[in-house]
């Protein structure tokens, strides 16, 4: 369980983001929303251990995340950024194995058995041997989506009560609709007791559609965490997002649809 009490992020100075109490726990997919620059990402990089409160406390399963060795967090929560720094022509394949390194002293059938599952529910089998810079924008997304799903793959027999994270920023960004769908689908298949997912995203629709719960962030506070139906509200979401919004409920599958107004209804601030 991730814990985040009391927090305050700073950046060169200026306070980013203050987080009165947040907590996320595995069986649950959590969707993380706001409107840009709104701290979504710093909250993420809070839970993940990249940024450390000026005050408050962040720990994960009781223990302060300051106190965690780099290898033992690794192999407890993967994180999949915005950014794509790799630039050495690695193979697919190397490329979603290097998930695996927090777990292993030398390659292991096991994980040699990861890292195909991994290629498989991300629908980039095929890509395996093709060299990972020579890939479309969507195509690299879906590889380290692999690579995080690699790295914090279950191993039953070694670590059967292992609790471990997946926390992704904005990882449907670069994705067609049907691979939007597609992963999204295969993520909350794998949510369970060992296995907690937060995704920071910008589709209303699909946060509804799919999270467990929706955390609502805005000038660098959270406020508002809870089920889709609480927390995605018309009221709520023309406030922080500066539009008319009107909730709606799917005719079938009985989820909130949101419709956005004109930005002209209700401009920026000057």
């Amino acid at each position: 369980m991730f814990v985040v009490e009391q927090a305050f992020i700073d950046r060169h100075g200026k306070r980013v983001l203050h987080v009165p109490d947040f907590v996320f726990n595995t069986g649950e997919l959590v969707a993380v929303i706001g409107p840009n620059g709104a701290g979504k990402s710093t909250l993420l990089q809070t839970l993940s251990g990249d940024l450390v409160p000026v005050q408050g406390r962040t720990a994960l399963n009781g223990r302060p995340l300051a106190e965690w060795n780099i290898n033992e967090l690794a192999q407890r929560r993967a994180v999949y950024t915005q950014s794509d720094y790799l630039t050495f022509p690695f193979t697919v394949g190397e490329v979603v194995m290097l998930g695996r390194m927090p777990h292993q002293h030398e390659t292991t059938q096991h994980d040699v058995e990861v890292v195909r599952a991994a290629l498989r529910v991300t629908d980039t089998t095929a890509f395996t041997e093709r060299c990972y810079t020579e890939l479309s924008g969507g195509e690299r997304a879906r590889v380290r989506l692999a690579r995080a799903l690699a790295q914090v793959w279950p191993n039953r027999r070694k670590q059967p009560h292992l609790q471990q994270y997946l926390l992704l920023d904005e990882p449907l960004a670069a994705l067609d609709l049907h691979y939007q769908v597609h992963m999204l689908e295969m993520l909350k298949a794998r949510v369970g007791p060992q296995l907690g997912v937060l995704i920071v995203m910008h589709d209303l629709g699909m946060a509804a559609r799919y999270a467990d719960r929706v955390a609502l962030v805005n000038e660098g506070r959270l406020v508002a965490d809870g089920p889709p139906d609480i927390v995605l509200t018309s009221e709520r979401l023309s406030q922080h997002y500066r539009l008319p919004m009107q909730v709606l409920r799917h005719p079938e599958l009985d989820y909130p649809l949101i419709a956005a107004g004109s930005a002209s209804q209700n401009p920026p601030a000057a």
